[in-house]
């Protein structure tokens, strides 16, 4: 991805450089009415800023996702986004020899065995008969088999209620349901570029679950016995830590689920097979450098859409994606659907292909498969969650399985001396919409900023001075401003989207009395990207001895807004400094 030309984006004549400081609060998370407290989202927080889990994370995200784990503090917070086990049993997988013997031991009663009568272990094995749809007669051919899961030794607790085991589903429920797998591997197969193969195993969990998750999936190697899932067992075993196969779990709540949101469970869980399958090698896939959260459940997720585009079951992770905008994409998960699905609405390139493309990859090298470093992505990946198509097409997203809800953009309103600046971290959104009553404005962007009014539509387009005033902005002769009235801005709302790529982006504004403005020498002038950095005496913006001054001169803006040693405080500060210097200081 493009990292964002600074420098050439701000330049005023007076020095007046307005930058911004990088939010904390998240106030589109309040202006919106949701909440970022779930106990799934304070885990995932805990990834790396490339995407990669942790043994904690790890650990935490099991003990939220299937039963609690000796010793492990869970994050308190709503657990109803958690969509299935997945995730969570990958994050183990990835950190399996970072676990106690104890927690694998735990991780190990979620699994299956080959063996009929005993495990590798030497537990008891609850025993289960072959689906009706048998083994596939050919590769790729729609097939499932049962198998059975290992006993349990011992007793257990789950967020403190007493160890339960649930009732198996009936006969007709398992032939639904294995019905459906055989139909729905075949549907994507058709779609995501190859078949499925090798068998799918099809059980049904009865140990009880912290939360309601649907199901969960393990592909596994040829030969391998799955109740020991790391890939260093089939070389142990003699075998390739190659893809064969695939192991589908239902919980409770997915066997009861039916209907659309049955198939999209189905879907789900069946894509991380053709995923296990397009990466081949089992050590990439259950590596937390190679299978980033928001490419394989994102992925998943936005698979499962495609196919069954009428479900309601992914709403919880739409709500998500549309009204917390301020997450960065790396630490996304099931959320991530958002991100495929606004590549399919405006790349050239078949999603498809880019989804299989990013798989076994680290989530750097994942995103530049994508067409996301793309001006036509990174204009409007912010502007569309206004979800405003009669702003134009940068100002809407749809999809299957969207939900109706629209991002309530924070409201600001820019007066005379007022100095304003919002950003969005890198790999994140910000939304914006202000009302203008000064008489000029001067609006500058750092990065992917795209702006609307009832006049004008600009994206990335640095900075710009506009008149306000219905009379025009004509300064009386004798003025010390003797430049021509700035265009007419055509409209006092403004409504920004502002996207970071690699880096953070911005947009600031600055409110100008016409009185102000006539008594200026050298006022602010509109500027676009690729211009020169020098103003019209030949003094660079941002000039001065000042720390601040100096960061901006020899880093630009960007320097100063991913400064590893300033604070927030210290950036905003700098803001403070900086405008003043430039003979704007913001009013009373």
């Amino acid at each position: 991805m493009a990292a964002i030309g600074v420098a050439a984006a701000l330049v005023v004549t007076t020095a007046l450089l307005i930058v911004t400081r990088i939010r904390t609060d998240h106030p589109d998370d309040a202006s919106s009415g949701t909440t970022r407290d779930s106990g799934w989202q304070r885990v995932m927080a805990g990834l790396t800023e490339s995407g990669e889990s942790t043994v904690t994370v790890a650990r935490q995200a099991f003990s939220l996702t299937f039963e609690q784990l000796p010793g492990v503090d869970v994050p308190s917070g709503s657990r109803d986004d958690i969509q299935s086990g997945s995730a969570a049993l990958q994050m183990m997988i990835a950190h399996w020899d970072e676990l106690t013997t104890a927690e694998q031991s735990i991780v190990l009663n979620y699994l299956p065995s080959d063996d009929p009568t005993v495990t590798e272990s030497g537990d008891s094995i609850v025993p289960a008969t072959e689906g009706a749809l048998g083994p596939p007669s050919a590769p790729g051919a729609p097939g499932a088999k049962m198998v059975g899961f290992a006993a349990r030794t011992g007793p257990r607790s789950v967020a403190g209620r007493a160890p339960s085991e649930a009732a198996g589903p009936d006969e007709a429920t398992k032939q639904r349901i294995e019905s459906r797998v055989a139909a729905l591997r075949t549907s994507l197969g058709a779609l995501a570029g190859g078949f499925l193969t090798g068998v799918v195993e099809v059980s049904y969990n009865t140990h009880d679950v912290v939360v309601g998750s649907a199901a969960y999936t393990l592909a596994h190697a040829p030969g391998q016995l799955v109740t020991h899932p790391t890939p260093t067992t089939a070389t142990l075993s003699g075998t390739s830590g190659a893809y064969s196969g695939c192991f589908l779990a239902f919980n409770p709540f997915g066997w009861q689920t039916t209907g659309a949101n049955l198939d999209f469970i189905i879907a789900h869980e069946l894509y991380h097979c053709f995923e296990a399958m397009f990466i081949g090698d089992l050590d990439l896939y259950y590596d937390k450098a190679t299978a980033p959260p928001w490419v394989i459940e994102g992925g998943a997720n936005w698979a499962a859409a495609q196919v069954v585009p009428t479900s309601s079951y992914p709403a919880p992770f739409w709500q998500r994606y549309l009204l917390i905008p301020s997450t960065p994409l790396f630490q996304q998960t099931y959320d991530a659907i958002g991100f495929w699905n606004h590549l399919r609405e405006v790349s050239p390139i078949d999603t498809w292909t880019e989804l299989r493309s990013a798989l076994g990859r680290s989530s750097a090298d994942a995103l530049a498969q994508t067409d996301a470093g793309s001006d036509a992505f990174l204009d409007s990946s912010a502007s569309s969650l206004f979800r405003k198509p009669q702003f134009g097409p940068s100002w809407q997203t749809d999809g299957p399985t969207m939900s109706a809800l629209r991002f309530t953009p924070e409201e600001v309103t820019i007066t005379a001396g007022t100095r304003l600046s919002r950003s969005a971290l890198p790999l994140a959104k910000a939304l914006l919409a202000a009302s203008i009553t000064t008489d000029i404005v001067v609006i500058v962007s750092v990065g992917h900023v795209t702006m609307h009014n009832a006049a004008h539509d600009e994206a990335n387009f640095g900075q710009l001075v506009y008149c306000v005033r219905d009379e025009g902005c004509e300064c009386p002769p004798g003025s010390v401003n003797t430049a021509a009235s700035p265009a007419a801005l055509g409209g006092r709302d403004l409504a920004f989207g502002i996207t970071g790529n690699d880096r953070a982006a911005a947009v600031a504004l600055g409110g100008i009395s016409l009185d102000e403005w006539c008594r200026k020498a050298r006022p602010p002038i509109s500027k676009r990207p690729g211009a020169s950095g020098a103003n019209s005496s030949g003094n660079t913006a941002g000039g001065g001895d000042s720390l601040c001054h100096q960061i901006v001169e020899r880093l630009g803006v960007d320097g100063l807004l991913n400064n590893p040693t300033m604070s927030p405080a210290d950036i905003q500060a700098c803001v403070t400094e900086i405008l003043a210097s430039g003979g704007f200081a913001p009013g009373p």
